[in-house]
């Protein structure tokens, strides 16, 4: 972003001088001359250049605007293209959270007591030790995703941060 900003100012400043092209330039000097066994003397100088291609002055001034335009289009698709990355990593941040949420509040707690179930039924000798095996099998699964979306939700996070340019 700030290089498209000095690009966009570099640009600027072109134009801003291009423009300048149009006036004469003027340019004053003075000596002083000592030589010895002669009197000592001045000079003044005054020069003045006229611009006489204005064609040329114009086709300068048309390419310099045209670059300042295009840098300053840069510059905002460049700042477009962030906001909406900034706002789509923003959402998923978003999404990312009710789904660890709905993961933690609605999937591990029946995943639990399945677990548990399975445990009094094996004890108490009306189920066998498969059901509990396949029971810590689906909680360690459920367990293992809400870990896996957690890792993805700070991953977005950061990648939320990188875009922002610094923590949050």
């Amino acid at each position: 972003m700030a290089l498209a900003g000095a690009q966009s100012n570099s640009a600027a400043q072109t134009k801003s001088l291009t423009d300048l092209n149009y006036y004469p330039d003027v340019t004053l000097g003075a000596k002083y001359v000592q030589r010895p066994g002669t009197e000592d003397t001045g000079e003044f100088m005054l020069g003045v250049k006229l611009p006489l291609h204005y064609e040329v002055k114009d086709a300068e001034q048309r390419a310099a605007g045209a670059r300042l335009g295009a840098a300053q289009a840069r510059n905002e698709a460049l700042r477009l293209r962030i906001d909406g990355q900034i706002a789509d990593a923003w959402f998923s941040v978003d999404a990312l959270r009710k789904v660890v949420q709905i993961y933690a509040t609605r999937q591990l707690p029946p995943s639990r007591s399945s677990v548990d179930n399975a445990r009094n039924g094996f004890q108490a000798g009306t189920s066998d030790l498969s059901s509990v095996f396949e029971s810590e099998r689906r909680l360690r699964a459920v367990q293992l995703d809400l870990l896996k979306l957690k890792v993805e939700l700070q991953t977005k996070y950061a990648e939320m941060e990188r875009l922002a340019g610094g923590s949050l």
